[in-house]
């Protein structure tokens, strides 16, 4: 069997595109699936109404519409400066959203395999959602949502229409005001200790069956910093600097190689 070597980095890889780093640790191919990186120029160019993925292509929009308005995340720093100057700051009635790829409608379901990470810097006390296209907690929605809760403790959830399921809280928080690794490896029907939930160094591995999933899809678009229908949208003040999706359950070898390559950028 030949062998392929990793993608040459030009730079050291601490200092690297999030996209180039995941090439470098091998983790590219058809499970990658979304790649969001505020610093990296081809992610977003200082200009225009997206967040643009490197992985495949699954693009973003600022707020509600095609055009500027009062939902528009704002770009911080210098397109390119791979520092952690670079990033979206929001004012607590902002978010990104799209429409549901296959990948998106997967997660709540039955069966589901995927890796979600993300650098964010968590400033109050208050419940929000890295991601999430089911909206608030009650009602006939569908659908999850993944982020830190009021106690700082990392959440994923998934509703099937009629329930709620926390299917994880982690014991580990996000601080207040300081940047923050969040990773969820979920391995759905793995059973006991298959998924784990990373917050920055701390590891939790738990059983991640979901209670009666539906097989129907989501009730909303995806959002980025938002449930979903831009439901409890992040606090102001909040930043995000990268989102990353797979559609595989990472070891957890690879989550840490991942933020051990990319958390000198953030000064951590």
């Amino acid at each position: 069997m030949l062998f392929t070597p990793a993608p040459l980095l030009l730079v050291s890889p601490e200092t690297s595109k999030a996209y180039d780093i995941a090439l470098w640790l091998g983790l590219g191919g058809g499970t990658f699936q979304m790649c969001l990186d505020a610093g990296d120029a081809a992610s977003y160019s200082g200009t225009g109404q997206s967040w643009s993925d490197r992985a495949t292509d699954m693009h973003f929009q600022r707020g509600t519409s095609s055009g500027g308005d009062a939902a528009d995340p704002t770009f911080n720093g210098s397109a390119g400066g791979l520092s952690s100057s670079e990033y979206w700051s929001f004012d607590g009635g902002d978010y990104f959203m799209r429409g549901n790829s296959t990948w998106m409608q997967n997660l709540h379901k039955d069966n589901a395999l995927f890796t979600l990470m993300a650098w964010l810097y968590r400033v109050e006390a208050a419940a929000y959602s890295i991601l999430g296209n089911m909206s608030g907690d009650a009602g006939g929605n569908i659908g999850c949502r993944w982020g830190p809760g009021g106690t700082g403790a990392v959440s994923f959830f998934q509703r099937n229409g009629s329930a709620q399921q926390t299917v994880y809280a982690s014991t580990a928080t996000a601080p207040h005001a300081a940047w923050t690794f969040a990773a969820l490896s979920m391995n759905e029907a793995g059973g006991a200790g298959a998924s784990f939930m990373q917050i920055d160094d701390a590891v939790e591995t738990f059983n991640g069956a979901y209670t009666s999933p539906t097989a129907s899809n989501a009730s909303f678009d995806m959002n980025i910093g938002a449930r979903g229908n831009g439901s409890s949208p992040l606090a102001s003040g909040s930043r995000m600097a990268m989102v990353l999706a797979w559609t595989t359950a990472l070891s957890q070898a690879q989550v840490e190689s991942f933020h051990a390559l990319t958390r000198g950028r953030f000064g951590v």
